[in-house]
């Protein structure tokens, strides 16, 4: 049986999810904000094994799952896809910075915002550091919604004192991640 998402969403639907646990854990016991079931889709939607860890990650583009096999291929300590970013952070810096925050469509509820993916990576010393990335196609970045969606999110990370990092086909090579997306399927 499919799971659907909301078709509308409320404060209850937010607050349901948060006590299930959405968005939070970490490694193989962290839960997406968003799952791939729960949607439909004109993109290439993914779940795809973890090498790393005993878990499913959701992928909703064919970006997202290339980021996803590049940061696979490096190494990464902890993954978490579609992670939820405070609204409260993103409203304060959506109002500081004079941008419309996205609602939920025919409701007036502040949309929780993903981040693609919270990588943590484990330095030789044994470190760890977190890192924000988000992937999204280059003929998409001067689109309002998208620099508006980034200006939140670098919002969010500044809170936290994390890098946020943008992933494109062209700032990592299309050759090198087909040629990871090849050997991953092999």
């Amino acid at each position: 049986m499919t799971v659907a998402g909301p078709k509308k969403w409320t404060e209850e639907i937010i607050l349901e999810r948060v006590r299930l646990g959405r968005g939070q854990g970490s490694r193989e016991m962290y839960s997406p904000w968003l799952l791939v079931q729960e949607y439909s889709s004109n993109s290439n939607q993914t779940r795809i094994p973890c090498a790393h860890f005993p878990r499913t990650i959701h992928t909703f583009s064919w970006l997202e799952y290339l980021m996803f096999l590049f940061h696979e291929w490096n190494g990464f300590y902890d993954y978490r896809e579609q992670f939820p970013v405070d609204r409260s952070v993103t409203l304060v810096a959506a109002a500081v910075r004079n941008l419309l925050h996205p609602v939920y469509r025919d409701t007036r509820v502040p949309v929780v915002m993903t981040i693609d993916a919270l990588i943590t990576l484990q330095e030789p010393s044994g470190q760890l550091n977190l890192q924000a990335w988000d992937a999204k196609p280059t003929d998409k970045l001067e689109r309002k919604n998208v620099k508006n969606a980034l200006a939140l999110h670098q919002a969010f990370c500044e809170d936290l004192g994390i890098p946020h990092f943008l992933f494109t086909v062209e700032s990592q090579g299309v050759k090198l991640l087909l040629n990871i997306a090849w050997a991953r399927g092999a």
